[in-house]
């Protein structure tokens, strides 16, 4: 238990890490994290960042070099964590509004806890002052986009209009209206594999969606699957297999030309 004391920030330092990195392979591999429940997920994650917290500062005395350093660079790894967090977790929510204030929910568990980490074993003033001056920063531009989000954000509404499953249940497609309100809106028509699927904990790892129509706000689009693989919008066909090999040379492309995206398209093709 001492030991566990000893080096408890470089612990949580270490998990926080590889979780970071967890989050980009996922996302490199297609893959988001969807919960089975975004509240019960909530209170679970807050009561895990609460209770290191806490452990924290009563170990604090029992802290050996190195987890006290692991302390002082907490607020950079909350940060890395957030920012990962966003390429790798499912935020749609079914398209509810308040999406935008549950991820504003996720980054304030995270990066406040760090912060007391970083004030409580840090002991360079100098740092210290800094510290003060980048958290009044971060408050006041956080404030302000909250703000902005509570006012704005419930003007626009989404609505799923219709949803198709291919005939073998590989594919999920949806067509989906946003009202932006003054701000305009659009339709669009999104396909997921589902089958690609893997349950994990209290949640479910699920392939990313893709675009494969839009429109104007007040379309409606009809959707009826000719076979497993090929999806008609308004009677014109969507082969979903010739978009996987147009992914797969466009992505081998991609490293081999050491990140210039080039898409191979069709002289006329949009």
């Amino acid at each position: 238990m001492k030991l566990v004391k000893a080096n408890w920030n470089t612990v949580l330092g270490i998990a926080a890490v590889m979780l970071t990195a967890f989050h980009f392979v996922l996302f490199q591999f297609g893959y988001l994290y969807r919960p089975k429940s975004y509240i019960v997920f909530f209170a679970l994650y807050l009561a895990l960042t609460t209770s290191a917290t806490v452990l924290s500062i009563q170990w604090k005395q029992d802290a050996n070099r190195i987890s006290r350093v692991f302390g002082c660079v907490m607020p950079v790894i909350a940060f890395v964590y957030v920012v990962s967090l966003h390429v790798a977790f499912d935020l749609s929510i079914d398209y509810k509004t308040y999406h935008l204030r549950y991820d504003a929910l996720l980054c304030v568990a995270a990066v406040v806890p760090s912060f007391v980490l970083f004030f409580i074993h840090n002991k360079i003033q100098w740092l210290r002052g800094c510290a003060v001056l980048f958290s009044g920063i971060l408050v006041a531009s956080f404030g302000y986009m909250l703000f902005i989000l509570l006012i704005f954000v419930p003007l626009g509404e989404s609505q799923i209009l219709q949803t198709a499953y291919s005939p073998n249940h590989t594919y999920v497609a949806w067509a989906v209206s946003h009202d932006e309100g003054a701000l305009g809106g659009d339709t669009c028509v999104n396909v997921r594999n589902i089958s690609r699927d893997i349950p994990c904990l209290i949640g479910t790892l699920t392939a990313r969606s893709e675009t494969i129509w839009s429109g104007g706000w007040g379309a409606e689009p009809a959707l009826e699957w000719e076979d497993d693989d090929t999806l008609l919008i308004n009677g014109r066909r969507y082969p979903l297999a010739d978009r996987r090999a147009a992914n797969d040379r466009n992505n081998a492309l991609y490293h081999a030309k050491l990140g210039v995206y080039v898409p191979q398209r069709e002289p006329n093709a949009v």
